[in-house]
């Protein structure tokens, strides 16, 4: 629900802002699916609807698609919550040489 909090990331362009929480969450479920597999942008552009923000659910066929993709089309893929674990497991992975430590990395 960050995207709620962050100006209704990704809602469908030109209408009224969703009511509450849960139908905006209808709204963009399966965003990451629907980045996967249909056309569009993932945010907003002058001009453009964000491929998250359209009201049709994913499919089935999408859901198969959006996974076979995601094992065949990416090497790494990380976790936003855990940034800097991801990078490093991303270094080891594709044996990238370490940058000495600076900062909180």
């Amino acid at each position: 629900l960050s995207g709620y909090y962050d100006g209704y990331h990704s809602w469908v362009r030109g209408s009224e802002p969703p009511s509450n929480e849960l139908e905006y969450a209808k709204v963009v479920a399966g965003c990451a699916v629907k980045m996967l597999t249909r056309e569009g942008i993932s945010g907003w552009l002058e001009g453009e609807q964000s491929t998250c923000g359209v009201p049709i659910q994913v499919s089935e066929d999408e859901t198969r698609l959006a996974i076979k993709r995601l094992a065949d089309g990416f090497v790494f893929v990380g976790i936003l919550e855990h940034w800097t674990k991801s990078i490093c497991l991303f270094m080891l992975c594709s044996e990238v040489p370490a940058r000495p430590k600076s900062g909180n990395q």
